[in-house]
C-alpha cells in the first residue's frame, strides 16, 4: 500500500519561497513572517515527509537532491492554484481581489502614483499593493501580478507579455554653483575632471544604463569613469545636484526639473532614452484586473501626453 501524506498547503508554499530565495531572511521578507516561523515550518515539512530538503550552512541554504525534485512540482502546483484563484475572481462582473504591482522607484513615484486615486475610485473592489523595486522580480515566484520597469532580459521574459508603456529621454544637469566652481564641460572628455552622480553599477542597473550615460560618454571602449556618488533614486540625484555635488543624468521629463534651478550641459550631444514596459505572465493575459490597470494607465497617458507610449512631457496634467 502506498504511503500518503497529508501535506499543509502553507508549508509547501513556504518551502517553495525558501528554496527560491536560498535564505530564510529573503523569504521572510517576501512572506512577511519571522525567520523562526519559516524555519519551524520547513522542519515540520521535513518531519512529515521523513526527508531532508535543505542543507543548512552559515551563508544560507542548499537544496538536497530530494528538495531539487520537489521544487518544480510545487512551483507548478502553486502556479495552477494562482491561476485557478484568478479565474474565480474573473467570474465576477467587476474586477475585484488583490492586484500586486512592482514598479521601478522613479516610475512609481512620478508617473504611476498620480493616477492611483482615480484608478481606485473607478475600481474600488481591487485591493492594490504597490511595491517600489528597481530589481527584476520573479513573477513565477508570485511576487507580483504586474511589473513596470525598463526591459527585462529575454532569457527571463520568455513566459511574460510585455507592452511598451513610455519612453524617457536623458539629459545631463548641474547647478550653476557647481559649474561656477568646477567649470562647464564643453566636450564629453571634459567629464573626466568632474564629479559625476550616477544610478550606479549595482545589479539593478541593467535596465537603467541611460542614467549612467555620463560614466562612459567620450571614453575609450570598456572604460568607465568612477562616480563621485551613486544613488538609485532620481529625485535624490536631483537634490544632490541642487546641493552642487556634481553632474547628474536625469530624465528630461522628470517632474520638478523645470523649477529645480539646474542647468543642462552637453545638450548638443545625442542622448540615450530609457524605455519602460508593462510586464505580466501569459497566464494572466485575460485577467480583468490586469487589463483594467494596463488600460487605465494607457488611457491616462493618451489623455495627458497624447500617446500611450509617449516621449513624455513635463508632469501630469
Amino acid at each position: 500500500m502506498k504511503k500518503r501524506w497529508n501535506l499543509d498547503f502553507d508549508k509547501l508554499k513556504v518551502f517553495y519561497y525558501v528554496a527560491k530565495a536560498e535564505k530564510f531572511t529573503t523569504a521572510a521578507e517576501l512572506l512577511n513572517v519571522s525567520q523562526s516561523a519559516l524555519s519551524r515550518s520547513i522542519q515540520l515539512l521535513e518531519d512529515r515527509l521523513c526527508l531532508k530538503l535543505f542543507y543548512r550552512h552559515p551563508r544560507g541554504l542548499t537544496l538536497t537532491a530530494q528538495g531539487k525534485v520537489l521544487v518544480p512540482i510545487i512551483g507548478r502546483f502553486l502556479n495552477e492554484m494562482e491561476t485557478a484563484t484568478e479565474k474565480l475572481y474573473e467570474e465576477e462582473k467587476k474586477p475585484k481581489g488583490p492586484l500586486r504591482v512592482i514598479a521601478a522607484a522613479g516610475l512609481l513615484t512620478h508617473y504611476i502614483l498620480p493616477y492611483i486615486p482615480g484608478f481606485l475610485k473607478s475600481y474600488p473592489d481591487i485591493r492594490l499593493t504597490l511595491i517600489s523595486n528597481d530589481g527584476i522580480p520573479s513573477l513565477e515566484f508570485g511576487e507580483a501580478h504586474i511589473v513596470i520597469r525598463p526591459p527585462i532580459p529575454s532569457s527571463e521574459a520568455e513566459d511574460l507579455i510585455q507592452k511598451h508603456l513610455l519612453t524617457n529621454s536623458v539629459g545631463l544637469y548641474a547647478s550653476p554653483q557647481y559649474l561656477q566652481e568646477f567649470g562647464t564641460p564643453k566636450h564629453p572628455e571634459d567629464l573626466d575632471h568632474h564629479h559625476l552622480i550616477a544610478f550606479g553599477n549595482h545589479p539593478d542597473a541593467e535596465g537603467f544604463k541611460g542614467m549612467n550615460w555620463h560614466l562612459t560618454l567620450g571614453t575609450e571602449p570598456g572604460v568607465i569613469r568612477e562616480p563621485f556618488l551613486q544613488i538609485n533614486s532620481p529625485q535624490a540625484r536631483l537634490e544632490m545636484a541642487q546641493a552642487s555635488l556634481g553632474i547628474i543624468a536625469l530624465s528630461k521629463e522628470h517632474p520638478g526639473l523645470d523649477n529645480s534651478g539646474l542647468v543642462q550641459v552637453l545638450s548638443d550631444i545625442p542622448a540615450p532614452t530609457v524605455k519602460s514596459f508593462f510586464f505580466y505572465p501569459k497566464a494572466l493575459e485575460n485577467s480583468k484586473k490586469v487589463m483594467v490597470f494596463q488600460n487605465y494607465l494607457e488611457e491616462a497617458f493618451i489623455r495627458d501626453y497624447g500617446s500611450p507610449t509617449p516621449e513624455l512631457k513635463k508632469g501630469v496634467k
